[in-house]
This record gives structure tokens, sequence and C-alpha cells, in this order.
């Protein structure tokens, strides 16, 4: 479901798809994902509003009811979080920076409107997040930076300057703080298999 919410930071207000699990009840509470889409793309991107044969709500749906991920709330924002402009305008250092200040964003307005709107578990533990192309790379330098914030991190494909523009190479490590691992061997396996659930 579509949401909008107040971005002081950006000046203007922003929007949020938020995917609930299936019977979603207030009653309980939910562990969330955060998931970030690449160049070019706004909160619609990694949905089927974007592009409906990634299938992902379908995968994620899919994944929890085979047991195989927890019932959790997804979070797909728009993270071009420039102050000047109100989406990406062209592959450069200016637009870069838009998306690099989706770390402020998130951790000061976006999380606390998702604790504050939807029965969430709250701590790195229940706390993920993950993206595509540049939605990876700023997984990465939010998943390195705030590791306080979240115990899991990933990244798909994700876009070039982690070490160049954001973290320099030799403070690339977490000091006291790391995530939890969790390996996937079988996980091509099992992106087909959801996705040939998929009616």
């Amino acid at each position: 479901m579509k949401r909008i919410y107040d971005s002081k930071i950006c000046g203007r207000k922003k929007n949020v798809n938020v995917l609930l699990p299936a019977g979603y009840t207030t009653a309980k509470k939910y562990p969330v994902l955060y998931v970030l889409h690449g160049y070019w793309g706004n909160e619609d991107a990694l949905l089927d509003a974007g592009d409906a044969s990634l299938c992902l709500r379908q995968i994620i749906g899919n994944g929890i009811a085979a047991g195989e991920a927890k019932e959790m709330i997804v979070v797909f924002p728009d993270i071009c979080a420039s102050t000047t402009q109100d989406k990406c305008t062209g592959l450069d250092a200016q637009n870069n920076a838009a998306y690099d200040n989706f770390i402020n964003v998130l951790t000061k307005e976006l999380m606390p409107y998702i604790q504050q709107n939807y029965s969430v578990l709250t701590g790195r533990e229940n706390t993920a997040i993950t993206g595509f192309s540049m939605g990876g790379r700023e997984s990465l330098n939010i998943g390195f930076s705030r590791p306080d914030l979240f115990g899991y991190v990933g990244a798909m494909c994700p876009a070039p300057g982690l070490t160049t523009d954001l973290i320099p190479a030799d403070q690339l490590k977490f000091d006291g703080v790391s995530p939890f691992v969790r390996t996937y061997t079988t996980i091509s396996v099992q992106f087909s298999m959801h996705r040939k659930r998929v009616s």
C-alpha cells in the first residue's frame, strides 16, 4: 500500500510502499525489511507497478507461506533524497549525493514513521536492509555506517563508489557490532520455485 510521509530533510512529502504480511494484525509485532531500488527508480520500481516480471512481492509472500521466511513488514521507499529536486535527473555526482543522503531520511524520518504507524519489532535483530544496484550501494553504506540499527544487510549487484565516495576501503569493517550471518546455498533453487508458484 502506498503511503506518504513528511520529510523535513528533503523539504517535501515522500512516497513509500509498505507490504504487510497476510493476516497482519496489531496484536502481533513484526520484523522489518527495507528494500532499496536502483538508479532512476522509485518506490514502485521493485514491485508490480514498476516491473511485474520481478515477482518480488510474490516471492516474499511465498517464502513466508512456505515457512522459509518470517512474517515481516517490507518497506519500499523512494531513496532519491535530494533537497533541491523531486527525482533523479542524471547519472552524476549531484544525483549520487541525493541517494547517499537517504541514510539521513531513513534513520531520522522513515524508520520513526514506520514504527509509529505499524506494529513492528525494533532493534537490530529485527531490522534488515537490502537493495539493488544503487540501492545495493546504499544498503551497504547504511549497514556499515549504522550496524547498531541493522542486524541484516544485503546487496544485489551494488553500484560502484562505496569505497571511493563514502567509506574509505581501510575503514570498511565492523568494529564491535557486526551483522548476523546467514548463508543460503539453495537460493537460486528457491527463487525458481517461488517464481513457478506465481499464478
